[in-house]
């Protein structure tokens, strides 16, 4: 059977992040801090990323899919300004707007490539497994096509497409030994793990593909889990590995300037995290404790305090590049809505009618917000991204 990792890290030899489509759904840009550190290590010695050829695929799909629906939404909230009677000479006409938008879409499928090239990623080919074969697997319902006579209902795909990218990973790991260490970022426990575990592994079935003596194996739900597998960054000399104490301020300064532009302009309307199937829809707040009984959560108002900044670097590249978490405290306003029979202490109501069943409702909360900056080696914020938040620390409440 193959051998499953158990350490944190294989001892020597190469290491290789493989990515199934999910990877992919919470940051379709990759701009959040585990994809823009992961495209960082690609560059480094002993470290690839593999993208499988239909995981691209899926990605470009799911991306005009999400597209299609944000213009929809758009579409509707445009349509309620305009029936109000509003609309005359601030907004241009739906067809000219939705085509603008579009037009800025276009070319998602050529920018995720590039990207991915750019870093040094390997984009997998499909896999030249004979149709025989597969037909062989789907009929044996062998991981990981659905296991139909388990699933009366027939929910959910059949499997094809997961065992593509499975097996043109298997191909492409035909060369590795057991020196290399193969993580398989996936949060699709259901298709390509074996159950009853409570981190659930790459099934047995699945990693019989593999060369045998073969890698070290090792499943992670999500690349955040990956990224702490991985060694260090490689060690740069002093001067590289933070700001100098006079260039600290001065980006400071650029960090709280962009924090205030997001707070102003990019966080309002944010969705707060719930699930749609097997991935989030919106930002994390952790422990944040917002009412259970408030449905749809969403940003409304940030207030910063903005001496409470802070911000820490946590990777630094060959050309030294440079990866800071970004902490600010704030005052955040949240509207949602509450079912008129659920309504409980901590929330305020902004229309206690908003329909028969459901009433408008806010709260406002000490929170901690964090995002990702990138810093350039010529100490400049080139890139700001929120990526969620958490409770205030207890000094600053």
């Amino acid at each position: 059977m193959r051998r499953v990792v158990p350490r944190s890290l294989a001892e020597s030899g190469t290491t290789v992040v493989a990515v199934d489509t999910n990877a992919f759904y919470g940051d379709l840009e990759l701009r959040h801090s585990a994809w823009r550190s992961t495209l960082l290590r690609c560059r480094e010695e002993g470290y690839e990323l593999w993208v499988p050829e239909v995981v691209i695929q899926e990605t470009v799909r799911h991306h005009a899919r999400k597209l299609d629906v944000a213009i929809r939404q758009m579409r509707t909230g445009l349509s309620d300004v305009r029936a109000l009677g509003l609309d005359e000479g601030l907004l241009p006409g739906r067809e000219e707007l939705e085509a603008a938008v579009r037009l800025k879409a276009d070319g998602y499928e050529e920018r995720l490539r590039s990207a991915l090239r750019e870093a040094g990623a390997r984009i997998l080919p499909l896999p030249s497994t004979p149709h025989q074969s597969l037909l062989e697997r789907a009929m044996a319902e062998s991981k990981p096509f659905r296991l139909k006579s388990q699933d009366p209902e027939n929910k959910g795909p059949d499997g094809y497409r997961d065992a593509l990218i499975w097996l043109s990973i298997a191909e492409s790991a035909s060369t590795m030994t057991d020196r290399d260490l193969l993580v398989f970022v996936t949060n699709n426990h259901k298709d390509f793990c074996d159950e009853g575990q409570e981190d659930p592994s790459v099934s047995a079935q699945l990693l019989a593909d593999l060369p045998h003596p073969g890698p070290q194996v090792r499943r992670c739900a999500d690349l955040r889990t990956a990224l702490s597998l991985l060694p260090e960054p490689i060690e740069q000399s002093s001067s590289a590995v933070g700001p100098s104490a006079e260039a600290g301020p001065a980006i400071a300064e650029q960090i709280l300037e962009l924090v205030e532009i997001a707070c102003e302009k990019t966080l309002p309307g944010m969705s707060i995290e719930a699930y749609d199937g097997d991935h989030s829809t919106g930002y994390s707040f952790g422990d944040l404790p917002l009412p259970s009984a408030m449905e749809n959560p969403t940003i409304e108002y940030v207030e910063l305090y903005r001496d409470t900044l802070e911000w820490a670097v946590h990777d630094v590249y060959e050309d030294g590049t440079q990866l800071a978490t970004v902490r600010v405290e704030a005052d955040v306003q949240f509207d949602g809505f509450a079912y008129k029979s659920d309504f409980v202490e901590g929330l305020d109501v902004h229309d206690s009618d908003w329909n028969d069943h459901m009433m408008w409702v806010y709260t406002t909360q000490r929170a901690a917000l964090v995002f990702n900056a990138t810093i350039t080696p010529q100490r400049e914020v080139a890139d700001l991204t929120f990526e969620g938040g958490d409770q205030a620390t207890e000094r600053d409440s």
